[in-house]
């Protein structure tokens, strides 16, 4: 910043700026270094050995009165700007340090995150795993459970094997007429003359009284022999008291309900045909198909297509329907 000269240097003679009278050639004079006014150092009570130094040394200044007041006052604002500014630079300084933390904790937080998400993605693959491994595990304990089932039945079937269902003979109540009546249609009906009661082990009849229907009879006979010659003679019609009658192998309740699902099968032209052969469910898909025997639903489900429980009885129910007690074919 160039100062004004300190020396009253015009051509013309001004006048004191605080006594207004003339400043001569041959008089001192200082000017103030902001309004440039000439003064009288005398009026200001300069010193001449002070006059010396402010004149001969040009980085001194020298401010009036007037100027001096103003001067200060814009010094003190100067001063108070300088220091709001290193306020706000200080917080400025503090943001900046807080913002630097943050962004360490943002990058700490992303880091965990990241971690935390490839730890989830693989522990969800873990349970993925896991959950097909349990799939698998059980789906190997339901077929083994199956093939439990299927040997059961295939046991007590075994057991079955010697005996026959019969259906149609009207109520008797006296075991030994009921024998008579068994005896009589061997060798009336079936070609047996020669059976006999000593060829019957048990004979009773299943299930509770029914005035609408008689209830079904099993029959278990000594010799395996005598009882396929028996079943195998069911087909020449025979009879009791008139009525007709029917001779059926006498399945197990799950193979019952097993043939009578085909029959329904059947009945929908799903598969061609139905029957059972000692103890066993048969059925051909078509007319020219070999037979194949049925132990369970799930080889019925991969060898039809549908829902093999339409328009059936409850599902896995116990008991025989009329259809079964039409005969076995």
């Amino acid at each position: 910043m160039t100062m004004p000269p300190k020396k009253q240097t015009s051509p013309t003679q001004p006048s004191c700026g605080k006594c207004d009278s003339l400043i001569k050639k041959r008089d001192k004079s200082i000017s103030c270094s902001i309004c440039n006014i000439p003064f009288h150092p005398v009026c200001y009570n300069i010193s001449d050995a002070k006059y010396e130094v402010l004149t001969e040394d040009d980085s001194l200044f020298w401010f009036c009165n007037s100027c001096r007041a103003v001067t200060v006052n814009i010094v003190n604002k100067l001063v108070n700007l300088e220091r709001r500014f290193e306020a706000v630079e200080s917080e400025n300084t503090s943001l900046k340090s807080n913002m630097a933390d943050m962004m360490k904790q943002l990058e700490s937080v992303q880091t965990k995150n990241k971690l935390l998400e490839e730890k989830i993605a693989e522990s969800i693959e873990i349970s993925k795993q896991n959950k097909d491994k349990l799939h698998l595990k059980i789906e190997r304990k339901d077929l083994k459970i199956e093939n439990l089932k299927v040997k059961v039945d295939a046991i007590e079937q075994s057991k079955n094997n010697r005996s026959v269902r019969i259906l149609g003979i009207p109520e008797v109540y006296d075991d030994g007429s009921l024998k008579d009546t068994i005896l009589s249609i061997a060798k009336e009906n079936l070609d047996m003359p020669d059976m006999k009661c000593c060829d019957i082990e048990t004979l009773h009849r299943m299930g509770r009284v029914n005035q609408d229907k008689p209830r079904d009879i099993i029959l278990t006979f000594t010799a395996q022999s005598m009882r396929d010659e028996f079943y195998k003679n069911r087909k020449k019609s025979p009879k009791a008291n008139g009525n007709q009658i029917y001779i059926n192998e006498n399945l197990t309740a799950f193979r019952a309900k097993l043939f009578y699902d085909i029959r329904q099968l059947v009945k929908r032209k799903k598969v061609h045909s139905t029957w059972t052969q000692h103890g066993n469910v048969m059925l051909k898909i078509e007319d020219t198909s070999r037979p194949i025997a049925v132990y369970e639903y799930s080889t019925l489900q991969r060898l039809t297509t549908g829902n093999i429980y339409e328009e059936s009885a409850d599902e896995m129910s116990i008991g025989f329907s009329d259809e079964y007690s039409e005969g076995d074919e």
